[in-house]
């Protein structure tokens, strides 16, 4: 995926300790360089994720499974 298809809030699955499970992307965040970041939910854990490339994220999630 392209950082600009990211949408705040929709699920999408993505790779995390390498497994692909479900994350809700929750806020877009800037680091001191610039760099855009994503805080996510991992939704099998509930484990709070930072996505740093959206290369991770493999596509948007259908949310009634």
């Amino acid at each position: 995926m392209k950082k600009n298809e990211v949408v705040i809030g929709a699920v999408y699955l993505a790779k995390v300790s390498n497994k692909i499970t479900r994350v809700r992307i929750d806020k877009q965040c800037k680091s001191y360089n610039n760099r855009t970041y994503w805080l996510a939910t991992n939704l099998s854990s509930g484990r709070v994720i930072r996505i740093g490339s959206a290369a991770r994220l493999r596509r948007r999630c259908v949310e009634n499974k």
